[in-house]
Formats: C-alpha cells, sequence, structure tokens
C-alpha cells in the first residue's frame, strides 16, 4: 500500500503542534509529494512544531529517512510510535541520534 498521510492538530500548553500521520509503506517516489504537503501544512499553521506518527508505517526507505532529515532543518521535530523494523534502521543510519523519540503521539506533545 502507497503512503497514507494525514495532518492533524493539537493545543498543548506551548503553542500548536502538527501531527502527522503516516501509514503504509513511504518509498522514494513519495517523498517529494510528502515534503511539498507537510510543507504547505506547516506554513497554513504557522507553526514550527511537528510530530511524526509513524505507528502505521509498514516500510521507509533511505529517500524517506532523508526527507524526515530535510523537515528536521525546518521544524523541530520529534517522532512518535515507531515500528520495531523501522526503529532498527534508524539505529544504522543514525537518526535515533538525531531525532527525539517517543513510544507514543501523546509522549511527544509533552515534550514541547
Amino acid at each position: 500500500m502507497p503512503i497514507k498521510i494525514a495532518f492533524s492538530r493539537q493545543r498543548p500548553p506551548g503553542g500548536e503542534v502538527v501531527i502527522v500521520t503516516l501509514s503504509g509503506r513511504f518509498a522514494s517516489k513519495e517523498t517529494e509529494e510528502f515534503i511539498k504537503e507537510t510543507d504547505s501544512y506547516m506554513e497554513e499553521t504557522q507553526t514550527n512544531r511537528l510530530i511524526l506518527d509513524l505507528g502505521r508505517l509498514e516500510y521507509a526507505g533511505s529517500q524517506a529517512a532523508a526527507a524526515l532529515v530535510q523537515l528536521a532543518a525546518r521544524y523541530q521535530v520529534k517522532i512518535a510510535d515507531v515500528p520495531p523494523a523501522i526503529q532498527s534502521v534508524f539505529s544504522i543510519l543514525g537518526l535515533d541520534q538525531l531525532f527525539e523519540i517517543y513510544p507514543n503521539v501523546e509522549a511527544a506533545l509533552t515534550k514541547f
């Protein structure tokens, strides 16, 4: 199944946070569209705080990892609910050192 992207917002005490929920397979051909959609939504909400909810993600290729790094250069990014197979890829690529990773969205929200 190709990637599905869902956007939502939460307003914890520190201000608005965008939550991007990804599901399916995040292949290289989808990275550009993912970045464009995310940038557009972030501009619309006028916030720089972003949580990526990966709990329903089945696969993430190396270009997907590069897309996450690009977003981290623009926004305050926290990652939530990383499936074990993707967590091992994050560890191999060193992304677990670059990103703050939380067990769920609720935990990530408390860290903004």
